[in-house]
């Protein structure tokens, strides 16, 4: 069955990794740096050129490559496709981590993010997000 918010999050999930600098291998399932190639693609060694270590190069993508493998995989499956038919469980159940690792990426290496919860409980977060 079609659910364009799931294949729209996995796309969303692989663009920041592309922001992060985490591409996949074309020939294998593993994980490689990726740089900027044209100039105005938006990066985060652009955006934040003091960086003395790539999210690549985190102890928390080498521990979770598999994860993130996997959530790529199927992204490009669900743009391809249009469909999360051809997901294997093993790679859907992977999917919580991969999103998991890329927040703490994020909230990690773009430190003016904010990182209140996405569903705001408190009224407060609210406001200061979207007056931000």
């Amino acid at each position: 069955m079609l659910n364009p918010a799931f294949e729209t999050s996995l796309v969303f999930g692989r663009q920041l990794l592309e922001f992060l600098q985490i591409k996949k291998d074309r020939k294998a399932d593993k994980l490689k740096p990726s740089n900027p190639i044209k100039d105005d693609d938006v990066t985060i060694s652009r955006f934040n050129p003091n960086l003395s270590l790539l999210p690549f190069n985190d102890p928390l993508t080498t521990t979770n490559e598999i994860h993130l493998v996997r959530l790529i995989n199927t992204a490009h499956k669900a743009t391809a496709h249009f469909t999360k038919t051809s997901t294997t469980d093993e790679a859907f159940n992977s999917l919580a981590q991969a999103r998991s690792i890329i927040y703490e990426l994020m909230t990690k290496y773009v430190s003016e993010i904010l990182n209140y919860p996405l569903i705001w409980k408190q009224r407060e977060y609210f406001l200061d997000a979207i007056q931000k």
